[in-house]
């Protein structure tokens, strides 16, 4: 095993533990989904959110979007973290409004990345590149980022001097 990928190992295994404890002291605190279940990544965009796993704790996800490819409006009930396997395309993530494209940050194309998210209001993802983009995300069904600090953290810190 190469020191990149036993590193990227690594890091997944903090995130995870990181994700746990935070979500133990904020599960009392979670924000019920506000919107319809039909919005459901899963139920709403199911062409891009491919369920490769799911108990009653967690369910992880395989999501896709295609080079041109705009999804269909979703969101995301529960706190989670994203692992990137491979560098992101170039991306608009609209909110559901249609019209106020949500900025992008420039460390959003980096890999390996582990990164942390509350819930997500509804949503679309447009690939404006020429390849597909590729992540996992673990949501945590009984365990919410809400009041966990800023949504999207990330793991490692964008900058380690």
């Amino acid at each position: 095993m190469n020191m990149d990928r036993a590193a990227w190992i690594a890091g997944l295994l903090v995130a995870v533990a990181g994700a746990f404890a935070a979500g133990v002291w904020a599960q009392e605190k979670a924000a019920a989904w506000r919107y319809s279940a039909a919005l459901d990544a899963v139920a709403a965009a199911p062409k891009n959110h491919k369920v490769l796993y799911e108990d009653e704790d967690i369910r992880f996800l395989e999501v896709t979007v295609r080079p041109g490819e705009k999804e269909n409006l979703h969101g995301h009930q529960w706190s989670s973290i994203f692992i990137v396997d491979r560098l992101q395309p170039l991306l608009t993530n609209y909110t559901a409004d249609g019209k106020s494209p949500v900025p992008r940050s420039p460390a959003d194309a980096s890999y390996p990345l582990i990164r942390r998210m509350g819930p997500q209001p509804p949503h679309q993802v447009e690939n404006l590149d020429t390849f597909a983009q590729h992540f996992y995300r673990v949501e945590f069904k009984k365990m919410q980022f809400t009041g966990q600090g800023t949504p999207g953290v990330m793991y490692p810190p964008a900058s380690v001097n």
